[in-house]
């Protein structure tokens, strides 16, 4: 791991700027606001680019290929934390023999009181299993971990079964 950044206080809050840090062809980059007393809701920007994602196989615990990219907004919203996630992968293989020509997540998460509230959607197209293959993919979960609507629509032909859990 390699890693840098710029540490400062700025009036009631602590800055960091220039954040980046290197690892497994992985890099973050991005700065950040912390509210020095409180820790939270903390602003600013982190970028990731992983380059290859085979070299996170080992941790993942499946053989993987292909690179991804995401960005995290981080902003108070009416005094809590919110984040804004936009997430891109591509020419994503895994070692079940499937593949994904392409996957985008979008979304803005925000903690309230005593739960996270989402609206998340993501998007995988060019998917090809043994099943057979999918054209795209969609879903969308809007809600708090205790009470969402998650839908899903899929195009394409698969053969086999797809189980969803939901806890």
């Amino acid at each position: 791991l390699e890693a840098s950044f710029e540490f400062s206080r700025e009036g009631e809050s602590v800055r960091i700027d220039g954040l980046q840090a290197r690892v497994r062809e992985t890099t973050l980059d991005g700065e950040l606001r912390i509210p020095a007393a409180t820790g939270l809701p903390v602003s600013g920007r982190l970028a990731l680019a992983a380059s290859d994602l085979a070299r996170w196989s080992d941790i993942a615990g499946v053989d993987l290929s292909g690179r991804a990219e995401a960005t995290v907004r981080l902003a108070p919203e009416d005094g809590r934390q919110s984040a804004r996630i936009d997430a891109d992968a591509r020419t994503v293989g895994l070692a079940t023999a499937a593949s994904i020509q392409s996957v985008v997540i979008g979304g803005r998460i925000r903690l309230l009181e005593t739960t996270v509230q989402a609206e998340m959607t993501a998007t995988a197209e060019g998917i090809a299993a043994a099943g057979g293959e999918l054209s795209k993919v969609s879903a969308a979960f809007d809600g708090t971990l205790e009470d969402a609507a998650l839908s899903m629509q899929a195009q394409g032909e698969f053969h086999g079964t797809l189980d969803l859990v939901a806890n």
